[in-house]
């Protein structure tokens, strides 16, 4: 940004321009009551490749200029980005996250949103109508964690195998306890009793023989379980959902789920893997029809196309993009991103 444009911008905030658009969230870098002090931070932050802008407030001390930079639409954004900043303008001068108002609308024209951030080695995309979905691997003899994204809202389930059904919903296997949660406080005999309860509902659900399903219980962190096929909305319940089918094979349920089941006929999940992610390269660039956006270690510097502009947008490296959400990698951990378009 020219230093006469920054200025231009810098005045018409100090005056209470009411045309900038509120944001969730932004990075306060210091707040001070020289006003030159405030524009000579400024420069020196652009020249970095920092959006950054003024606002001025009415404190008990008087009246101050406070520094900021950026616009994000959500805390987890902005706070990774304060955290990977370095002090300003002295040692132990750190920035941190703040409400955000009187954005100018140019500074950022796309709010970071950071969805996953995880410390994981790697994890693998699914194709999911209409969201995101992620599994992250599990430990052997262990169900894999799902996490479906949409509209900045995710949610979280576990399952052996999950894949999406038709309208929104979401079919799995799972285990199902046979025990109450109270278990360690009951007796032997009211145990068997909880157990024979559970079987005979669900046989009688799935109108199967009660023998069978007795023959498909296995035990599992010290419980016995049935590995059960089940429709359910995981953003309405993830505890309630509509039984189809039991496994037969419990003890296999990682590996041969679909091979037999009491109930009803194995569905044919076709999981299409969009991208297995596990490695350390960041790609130079990632493009999509709204912005472009260069790794610049530590930072993501995004870019419109036709623009003369830049800004470091969000932190990590790039690896990946479906032109909605941005996969990036940060000190061993693995970061999604999407950008809301500022309107």
């Amino acid at each position: 940004m020219k230093p006469g444009r920054l200025l231009a911008l810098i005045c018409l905030l100090l005056a209470g321009s009411a045309a900038a658009q509120a944001i969730a969230y932004t990075v306060q870098v210091v707040a001070v009551s020289d006003q030159s002090q405030a524009f000579s931070l400024i420069r020196e932050l652009g020249v970095d490749g920092y959006p950054a802008y003024a606002t001025r407030a009415t404190t008990e001390q008087g009246d101050v200029v406070r520094v900021r930079v950026g616009g994000f639409a959500n805390r987890a954004a902005a706070l990774l980005y304060a955290d990977t900043m370095p002090d300003f303008p002295a040692a132990g001068n750190r920035p941190l996250p703040a409400l955000a108002d009187n954005i100018p609308p140019g500074v950022m024209p796309f709010e970071p949103r950071l969805l996953v951030d995880e410390a994981v080695t790697e994890l693998t995309l699914l194709d999911w109508p209409d969201q995101l979905a992620v599994e992250f691997p599990a430990a052997a003899g262990e169900p894999h964690t799902y996490r479906l994204v949409k509209d900045g809202a995710a949610v979280d389930f576990r399952a052996w195998l999950a894949w999406p059904d038709e309208d929104g919903l979401v079919l799995r296997f799972r285990d199902q306890p046979l025990w109450p949660e109270e278990w360690a406080e009951l007796d032997a005999d009211a145990l068997q009793r909880e157990q024979n309860a559970q079987l005979d509902f669900i046989a009688a659900h799935l109108q199967v023989d009660a023998d069978r399903l007795e023959a498909a219980v296995s035990e599992r962190d010290g419980r016995p379980v049935l590995v059960v096929l089940e429709r359910f909305n995981p953003w309405l319940s993830l505890d309630v959902g509509q039984l189809l089918a039991v496994s037969v094979s419990a003890a296999e349920a990682e590996g041969s789920l679909t091979a037999q089941l009491l109930g009803t006929e194995a569905p044919s999940p076709e999981l299409d893997v969009l991208a297995e992610l596990h490695s350390d390269l960041p790609v130079t660039e990632l493009e999509t029809d709204q912005w472009l956006l260069r790794f610049d270690d530590p930072f993501m510097v995004q870019s419109v196309p036709g623009g003369s502009r830049t800004w470091r947008a969000a932190v990590g490296a790039p690896l990946w993009t479906d032109g909605t959400f941005v996969l990036a990698r940060h000190q061993g951990r693995l970061l999604i991103y999407d950008f809301v378009e500022r309107r």
